[in-house]
C-alpha cells in the first residue's frame, strides 16, 4: 500500500480519515474514563497518555509525502491474500491516511511474533519503501498507538480487565518515554 500510495492520484471524491490521531484521542479518552471509573490505575493512564503525546509530537516532525499516505489500518495476516507471488491487502474498513509504518506497529500488537518474524517483516517492508534510522522509534510509537486503539475499543466492554496494562506500561511506555528501544523484543 505505501508504494502504491506514493504514485496514486487520489480521486477528488475519495474520502478517508486524515490520520490515526483522531482515533487515538478518542481511545485515550476511553482509557481515561476507565481510569476515572477505577477499572485501571490512573497512574497507568497518565504514563500511557504521556507516551501518546510524545508519539504525536515525533510523528508530526517527520510527516512528508515519503512517510505519510494511504495505510491499511488493520494490517495482519488474516487481512492479506496471496495471488501468485504477490500479497494483496483485503478488508480496508480501517484504511486511512497516516504514517506508513503505522501498519507495522499495528501488526506487532495484534500478532504474537518472535524477533525473527518482526525482523523478516521489516526486511520485506524495506523492499517496498525505504526505512531510515528513525524507523524503529516511529514503529514503537505506532505500536503504542495501536495498543491504545485496541484497548480503547475493548474498554467499551465493562467486563474487560486490561490484564496486559501493567506489562504494557512497564515494557513499552516507560522505555519509549526514556528513549529506549523495546519493540523488537516485545513479548
Amino acid at each position: 500500500l505505501p508504494r502504491h500510495s506514493l504514485t496514486w492520484d487520489r480521486p477528488g471524491d475519495f474520502s478517508r480519515p486524515e490520520n490515526e490521531s483522531e482515533r487515538v484521542s478518542d481511545n485515550m479518552a476511553r482509557l481515561r474514563d476507565a481510569g476515572y471509573a477505577k477499572r485501571i490505575p490512573q497512574s497507568s493512564v497518565e504514563v500511557v497518555g504521556r507516551a501518546i503525546q510524545l508519539y504525536k509530537a515525533e510523528l508530526s516532525a517527520v510527516k512528508s509525502p515519503e512517510t505519510w499516505g494511504l495505510v491499511h489500518g488493520d494490517f495482519k495476516c488474516g487481512n492479506c491474500v496471496r495471488l501468485g507471488d504477490r500479497i494483496n491487502p483485503i478488508d480496508l474498513d480501517w484504511c486511512c491516511f497516516g504514517y506508513f509504518l503505522g501498519d507495522i506497529g499495528w501488526s506487532f500488537v495484534v500478532h504474537d511474533m518472535s524477533r525473527t518474524l518482526r525482523e523478516a517483516l521489516l526486511v520485506g517492508y524495506a523492499e517496498q519503501i525505504s526505512l531510515d534510522e528513525g524507523a524503529i522509534r516511529l514503529i514503537e510509537g505506532t505500536f503504542i498507538e495501536a495498543w491504545v486503539r485496541l484497548e480503547g475499543w475493548c474498554s467499551g466492554n465493562e467486563t474487560h480487565r486490561f490484564e496486559g496494562l501493567p506489562h504494557f506500561v512497564e515494557a513499552a511506555c516507560r522505555p519509549y518515554l526514556d528513549g529506549e528501544t523495546f519493540v523488537m523484543d516485545w513479548v
